[in-house]
């Protein structure tokens, strides 16, 4: 019936900062992947301020050098191809330690 299909509700699931083949897996084991929207939301660079951004990576450091969780290094040149991308070429861009 065209008027029960058009009141049924519609789910959508967004991840946050990206989608991961792991959640996609467990919606398709549990039946629901082709009954929802999928998105993702980046949220990366969240501007406190005409010229000040940040990442809000608060936990970085820990995952990156205790759990040796190298994701947030993929957040970092992510955000710096977003600012290229928005600005222009950034002509040196430097790094120090062992995950530079």
């Amino acid at each position: 019936d065209a008027a029960a299909a058009a009141a049924a509700p519609s789910f959508s699931v967004f991840f946050v900062p990206r989608r991961t083949m792991i959640c996609e897996r467990v919606l398709e084991e549990e039946g629901v992947y082709d009954e929802l929207t999928v998105g993702e939301y980046h949220l990366d660079l969240i501007p406190f301020d005409d010229d000040v951004l940040s990442l809000e990576l608060t936990a970085a450091a820990k995952e990156c050098f205790l759990e040796g969780d190298r994701t947030s290094l993929f957040y970092v040149a992510r955000a710096l191809m977003k600012l290229q991308a928005l600005y222009g070429v950034i002509p040196e861009v430097k790094g120090k330690g062992t995950a530079a």
